[in-house]
């Protein structure tokens, strides 16, 4: 465990980024007051997808992302209607 006062931890807030990865950081504050900065890993996001090996066909990701030329049932239909603001 590290401790920093408030003014080098504003100048090195990289470097004890880094230290809270392996361990707690402790920043002692004019006044007594003292915080800790702790590392936390965040939940992995729905977002990430593991790059295919397989190589895919034009096809296959056509009908995988559905077909553009299909009118989709969820799709707004343009009635023409414009409007002004």
């Amino acid at each position: 465990m590290k401790v920093y006062t408030y003014s080098e931890s504003r100048q090195k807030l990289s470097k004890l980024l880094d230290i809270a990865r392996s361990e707690e950081v402790i920043i002692k504050w004019r006044g007594g007051e003292t915080f800790i900065l702790v590392f936390k890993k965040s939940p992995k996001s729905p977002f990430d997808v593991r790059e295919s090996k397989q190589e895919q066909s034009p096809k296959t990701l056509l009908m995988l992302q559905g077909n553009p030329d299909q009118e989709s049932p969820n799709k707004t239909k343009n009635c023409g209607q414009v409007n002004n603001l």
